[in-house]
């Protein structure tokens, strides 16, 4: 079927283009990030208004060069279609990138706070697998349960020893014990 209807399987592609690309422009431009002030003027802004208009472009010329192969009556249903296309694109990314920007910006500020509280704990991470840890008495963890009101780390090389970060429901770090029994 797709070796027959090529043509037409790209034309469609292209078309949908015209809702898709805008719904991602416009998601990307209001979902909430963090970044920097020129990564928010250069990625935030000019790159997802590129996206959107560009996708837009695309997709409108396809069916307006549609319109122009089949007629003038053809030509003006097809542009609209193009601008409807777009637009419902464009609405549908804004809605969906507002209902997303909450809980997005809820959780860097709490990916910022946990970074906080692990500097100011003196904990840092490793990036290894044995020891995923230091703490601030220079002793080695390992992390072995994510859990929702704690972490729960394995001192290395200590038996039967543990050391726990108190979570908060909002999933806040509270409070790390240090190594316990």
């Amino acid at each position: 079927m797709t070796k027959r209807n090529g043509g037409l399987l790209l034309f469609i592609s292209v078309v949908l283009a015209a809702a898709v690309l805008p719904f991602y422009g416009v998601r990307g431009m209001v979902r909430g990030h963090d970044r920097s002030r020129w990564g928010t003027i250069l990625n935030t802004v000019l790159g997802n208004l590129a996206i959107a208009i560009g996708g837009a472009l695309i997709g409108g010329a396809t069916v307006a060069f549609a319109g122009l192969i089949f007629g003038p009556a053809t030509f003006t249903l097809t542009t609209t279609a193009a601008v409807a296309l777009s637009l419902i694109g464009s609405l549908a990314g804004l809605m969906t990138g507002l209902a997303e920007r909450r809980s997005r910006l809820a959780s860097i500020a709490v990916r910022k706070t946990n970074e906080r509280f692990l500097d100011s704990a003196g904990v840092w991470e490793t990036g290894e697998e044995d020891v995923t840890h230091y703490d601030a008495e220079g002793n080695a963890l390992r992390l072995v349960e994510v859990g929702s009101e704690r972490l729960v780390f394995m001192a290395v090389g200590r038996r039967g020893k543990r050391a726990y970060i108190q979570l908060a429901p909002s999933g806040e770090m509270i409070s790390y014990s240090g190594i316990v029994s």
